[in-house]
């Protein structure tokens, strides 16, 4: 049963960031005000009333943080770069530098979120759904089917429980909060990232790396986006297409650009050597297996049976598989004889060839682990830590933000279900 509005009935949108409810009102600016619900003493609402009791902070308004949060960025990487460099001198002190830049990004990023919070009162554009056929005051009646649509680009739902509006609102709040953090951080990481380049290796380095990361935007996150968002959206849809996230879907495709072009700063970041770091660290890894394996190679070596000409051939045809690696290579060429050329099963011997393999992985080792945490001479997004992390990170951002559309259209089905018959009066 889907029933009519009357005046302060709940809202919630998609795009709010404050957890709880609005409140519908009726305008007076643009319609009498004579349709009365004999229950509650409350206006009816229409088409025409664009206007709410409790106003939203909208999550669009607060993407400024975005920027914020790169210009942090890139003054942390700075300090960070010089950092780097004098610390040691400084006995300490560019760790000092390090943590008072964190504090004041984050004290600017939050001092943009209190000043970021338009309203979106003035932004409320139309509603869609109203009762074909039933008017109040000449005007077309909202329904629990009724949306609003807002400027900015939320969907404002109207329910009638209070507890199905709190918990919605309560859910849809904190993914659209999230949704703002997860920029500000990735965008951070973009601009530590880019300062630190710049404070390590020039402005030319810097500068490539910012336009590799906005085409890499582009040409990776926006058709990577787009296809998440759309596996999404299939997966949640119906055939019959009349449930509440359906029509909703509907509503926000029509306000949507169909290109893969978008403009969230939360994509500014492409991870320009993850393919190159991660072919480092897998080629090292492999390595590490043949060194070890290299090891116990040796142990074999020194503990095959049977006669003396069967222990040389053992020893022998182990030699040749070692071969096959240069770590394995020198380790048999080290264990040899001078003079005879032979192998001889000796602790000794075994030593030998054990400290050349553990030689090749320590090198191995380390140069793994630089791949890993990224080197400080070419600048800070070398490493496949910190670029996994940026390429993983904007992919969370559209499931939060269709998370709200499902959050809201699942708590509307609940809601619509405890839909009441009301009797109105004309004044």
């Amino acid at each position: 049963m889907s029933s009519y509005l009357p005046q302060k009935t709940f809202v919630v949108c998609t795009m709010q960031m404050s957890p709880g409810p609005g409140h519908l009102l009726a305008d007076s600016s643009k319609r009498n005000l004579s349709v009365i619900h004999s229950k509650k003493d409350a206006v009816m609402l229409t088409k025409v009333d664009l206007l709410l009791l409790n106003d939203f902070g909208c999550m669009n308004s607060w993407k400024g943080v975005a920027t914020i949060g790169f210009f942090a960025g890139l003054v942390a990487g700075l300090a960070i770069a010089a950092a780097v460099a004098f610390s040691v001198m400084t006995l300490g002190v560019g760790a000092i530098i390090i943590g008072a830049c964190a504090v004041a990004a984050v004290a600017a990023t939050y001092n943009s979120v209190q000043s970021n919070s338009k309203k979106c009162n003035t932004l409320l554009t139309a509603w869609q759904d109203f009762h074909p056929t039933v008017k109040f005051d000449q005007q077309s009646a909202l329904t629990q089917r009724s949306m609003l649509t807002c400027g900015a680009g939320g969907i404002l739902k109207p329910f009638i429980s209070e507890l199905a509006a709190n918990s919605a609102s309560t859910r849809i709040a904190w993914a659209n909060r999230g949704q703002v953090t997860l920029t500000g951080v990735i965008s951070f990481m973009f601009g530590a990232s880019v300062g630190y380049t710049l404070g390590t290796s020039g402005l030319v380095a810097a500068g490539t790396e910012v336009i590799i990361g906005v085409v890499g935007a582009y040409c990776i996150y926006a058709p990577l986006s787009y296809l998440e968002k759309e596996g999404i959206r299939a997966y949640n849809d119906t055939d019959e297409g009349g449930t509440e996230y359906d029509r909703m879907i509907d509503l926000v495709e029509s306000m949507e650009d169909d290109s893969f072009t978008y403009d969230s700063a939360d994509d500014d970041y492409n991870p320009t050597n993850l393919a190159k770091t991660g072919e480092i660290v897998f080629q090292h890894s492999v390595d590490m297996y043949r060194h070890n394996e290299n090891q116990r190679f040796i142990d074999r070596m020194m503990n095959v049976t049977g006669t003396n000409a069967e222990k040389r051939a053992a020893r022998e045809a182990i030699a040749l598989e070692m071969k096959r690696t240069k770590s394995g290579s020198i380790a048999v060429n080290e264990m040899r004889r001078k003079g005879s050329g032979d192998i001889l099963p000796r602790q000794r011997t075994q030593n030998k060839g054990n400290r050349v393999i553990e030689g090749f992985k320590s090198e191995t080792g380390a140069s793994r682990s630089e791949a890993i945490r990224g080197t400080k001479a070419s600048g800070y997004t070398d490493g496949l830590m910190f670029n996994a992390v940026a390429l993983l990170l904007p992919l969370l951002v559209t499931p939060l933000d269709e998370y709200t559309i499902t959050t809201a259209a699942s708590f509307a089905e609940e809601d619509a279900k405890n839909g009441i018959s009301i009797t109105s009066l004309t004044q």
